[in-house]
């Protein structure tokens, strides 16, 4: 995940995270401060996503070529910041540059790297998409038909506001009733009859590819020897697999193990997808 831009991103006032707890009924402390830190979290995942999105556009539109205005145009963000933003892409993808007599840069990527990415980001999304509705089943099932807001975003790691719009297009989905309480809580009342053939789909079990996208410069001894305790190959290996990234370093683990791999590999600062294989 990019960090270049977290102190923009993370500048969230206290008012702000605040209500995002009391939106799903949550207190301002206990609970309710678990909310206002994941939905920072969640600010800073949607806002790197955002750029990401943006830098991919760009660079597939201009054949591999952009430049920090057009990129501080679209992101609506200072020149500085986004020359800031180019810089890192450039060094994470080993990109090249020209500068123009005015001291203009254009930043020039490999669009077989870019593209690479591209295919990435759907996978990622598919992958998102499958583990909410495996954690929204779960809920249904253990709470009877009966799931809230606040059960569901503590679970999926989600904001109150995203995990309420979930739950009310799934309620849409299945036809399903609320029931709102004296403080404005509202609980989704799913049939089970329905959540149940759904349910059935669900033998399969998640797996993921784990991919190491990123390595920078100076965390690399770190993470070959982070890959190594995870894998079990060999330092050689592992050395010649970081200088080719994008690379699947672990196929088919299950979600835990996957999470046991990101965790650890961004602790180090490697930049870590998961990519699902299969879904029921």
């Amino acid at each position: 995940m990019e960090t270049a831009f977290d102190p923009d991103i993370t500048r969230v006032g206290k008012r702000e995270t605040i209500t995002a707890g009391i939106l799903v009924g949550a207190p301002a402390s206990a609970g309710g401060a678990w909310l206002i830190l994941n939905a920072r979290r969640q600010r800073r995942l949607a806002e790197a996503q955002r750029l990401r999105q943006i830098f991919f556009k760009l660079v597939k539109a201009g054949r591999g070529k952009v430049t920090a205005l057009r990129f501080a145009m679209e992101a609506q963000m200072d020149g500085e910041m986004a020359k800031a933003y180019l810089s890192d892409r450039s060094q994470e993808y080993d990109a090249t540059f020209q500068v123009d007599n005015e001291g203009g840069i254009t930043y020039c990527f490999h669009l077989g790297n870019i593209n690479s990415r591209l295919l990435q980001s759907s996978d990622q999304a598919a992958a998102e998409e499958s583990r909410l509705k495996a954690i929204f089943f779960k809920l249904v099932k253990a709470g009877r038909g009966k799931v809230t807001a606040l059960r569901f975003s503590m679970e999926a790691q989600i904001d109150g506001e995203m995990a309420k719009a979930y739950l009310s297009d799934r309620s849409r989905e299945y036809d399903a009733t609320e029931q709102v309480d004296s403080e404005g809580g509202i609980t989704y009342c799913f049939h089970l009859g329905d959540v149940d053939s759904r349910l059935l789909r669900l033998t399969t079990e998640m797996t993921f590819d784990v991919i190491l996208e990123a390595v920078p410069p100076v965390k690399q001894r770190e993470v070959v020897k982070t890959v190594q305790q995870l894998t079990g190959l060999d330092w050689k290996t592992v050395k010649a697999l970081i200088r080719d990234v994008p690379q699947p370093i672990q196929r088919g683990a299950s979600q835990a193990t996957a999470e046991e791999f990101r965790q650890a590999l961004e602790k180090v600062g490697a930049q870590v997808a998961l990519v699902l294989k299969n879904s029921s």
